[in-house]
């Protein structure tokens, strides 16, 4: 299991042709280092975005959080059995 946490700074930055960097460029560096741990996919996004903006002074947070869940081949095969109930909120 993963998820991905960002805020608007990510996508909105911009280049100095003030080209945003966009969430698909940011999905894409994340596809390209899945297999990598959750904080080297991190730090390979914000290099990335940071690269886009070049010298471009920053007007906006860039916050990026990324978490991947380490399961065993055991609790894999374990989960993999269980019966799964809805949650009702």
């Amino acid at each position: 299991m993963s998820n991905g946490f960002y805020t608007d700074g990510i996508p909105k930055a911009k280049d100095l042709d003030k080209v945003m960097y966009n969430a698909q460029r940011m999905c894409e560096v994340i596809s390209h280092n899945w297999h990598k741990s959750a904080q080297e996919i991190k730090e390979a996004v914000i290099a990335e975005v940071r690269r886009h903006i070049g010298k471009q002074n920053v007007f906006d947070d860039i916050t990026l959080l990324v978490l991947k869940r380490q399961d065993s081949v055991a609790e894999s095969v374990q989960d993999q059995q269980k019966v799964i109930s809805p949650t009702v909120y």
